[in-house]
């Protein structure tokens, strides 16, 4: 997906996703609802001590998880509950967030059918492919265990796929693409 990338004054990379993916959502949906095969997920909690607070992706006994480990100060994507035979690399992916117990964490989720990013504070992504038998029943929950006892605030969109955004036009995001003739 596509991502804007930036050093802050005090010499941070920033990485978040580019504003135009904005101009893929559809209205907004309760995550109970959500369609998660193409989805946009916001998560807004304060960090804690223990536990792990984030989003559960699943479809059938097929499940990935992207959540923020309030112990280990990290960004976590975990593919381990995938099916093998349909996602080759099914490990779990970590990344080190910059963020104190008390402070705000706010972590995006996007899916699209088979790819998969994770965000948090506009500082770290990790980005990854898998698989499922039917993206279409993809559902979305909070997962909020461990001991984590965080009140989290929720935003959910169904998006247009990625995956037609520069071949097909008259879709937003191939309006937003498109270069400019001069």
């Amino acid at each position: 997906m596509p991502r804007d990338v930036r050093l802050d004054d005090n010499g941070r990379i920033l990485v978040r996703p580019a504003a135009a993916m904005e101009t893929l959502r559809g209205k907004a949906v309760p995550l109970e609802n959500l369609k998660a095969a193409s989805a946009e997920i916001q998560l807004r909690f304060q960090a804690g001590t223990s536990g792990e607070t984030g989003i559960r992706l699943t479809e059938g006994k097929n499940s990935i998880l992207a959540f923020y480990d309030h112990e280990k100060k990290e960004l976590v994507l975990d593919f381990t509950d995938l099916d093998p035979s349909l996602t080759a690399r099914c490990g779990t992916y970590r990344a080190p967030v910059n963020v104190k117990p008390g402070e705000t964490v706010t972590l995006r989720v996007f899916s699209d059918r088979s790819i998969f990013e994770l965000y948090a504070n506009d500082e770290v992504a990790i980005s990854q492919a898998g698989f499922f038998a039917d993206p279409e029943d993809l559902k979305a929950g909070i997962l909020d265990r461990n001991d984590a006892k965080t009140r989290i605030g929720v935003n959910a969109w169904e998006m247009e796929s990625l995956k037609y955004s520069t071949c097909m036009s008259g879709d937003k995001a191939g309006k937003q693409s498109q270069p400019q003739n001069k």
